[in-house]
């Protein structure tokens, strides 16, 4: 495992991506980072937790199992998935302590990467980010909690045949996707396409309970 300390920041190199800075993971000041790499393989674990202010990197296509338990994020704790990696995380139950806006305990690395939830229910301890890759829905995805989960990717996500995403009363569904620009120097990657949560048939649904959306225009 290499990390590299470049003055203030620590940086580790990602497959296909530019280095990604790990300086947020510092919250305490101190210069220390715990980070792993998760190899590729199917897990199937009872009760798994990410201790306080670490990274657990995947680098290769994988699938966690909870057997029906909790996958736990200590505060600014974050699985992260490389470029073009499908994580799938099945039969689980979420929960994260303090995150940032470009914090989340869920990242991908760039627009190429996948994550799957089925059959999971994750409560919102505060505001979730998805910055940038794409969603896939099997079974039943559950949002609880009264905060945000908030949808900024411009890549579309998709609920499959028979699933359901649903937001339960008091969470806020948030679509504020970081759309195609005309700006020559602009930092993110452009897209024309405006369909962001797309339904593969008529039995996909997305179930809105009681909770609030709100969209960019």
């Amino acid at each position: 495992l290499s990390l590299v300390y470049c003055g203030q920041s620590w940086q580790r190199k990602i497959r296909g991506f530019e280095d990604y800075d790990l300086s947020s993971y510092d919250v305490n000041g101190n210069g220390i980072i715990s980070y792993t790499e998760l190899p590729p393989a199917e897990f199937v674990f009872y009760d798994y937790t990410l201790a306080a202010s670490t990274v657990q990197h995947i680098t290769q296509d994988t699938m966690l199992d909870l057997g029906g338990k909790y996958l736990k994020f200590e505060d600014y704790a974050q699985l992260f998935i490389d470029t073009d990696v499908t994580v799938t995380i099945r039969n689980a139950t979420i929960r994260y302590g303090a995150t940032l806006p470009t914090l989340p305990p869920i990242r991908l690395a760039s627009h190429g990467s996948k994550v799957a939830f089925d059959n999971v229910t994750m409560f919102l301890s505060d505001d979730f980010y998805f910055l940038q890759g794409q969603i896939f829905i099997h079974n039943d995805f559950n949002i609880i909690g009264n905060k945000s989960f908030v949808y900024m990717s411009p890549k579309p996500s998709f609920i499959t045949s028979g699933a359901t995403w649903k937001f339960d009363t008091g969470s806020t569904f948030s679509v504020a996707p970081a759309t195609f620009t005309d700006a020559p120097y602009t930092l993110k990657n452009t897209y024309t396409d405006c369909n962001f949560i797309k339904m593969i048939d008529r039995t996909a649904q997305l179930s809105l309970n009681g909770c609030s959306l709100t969209a960019t225009h």
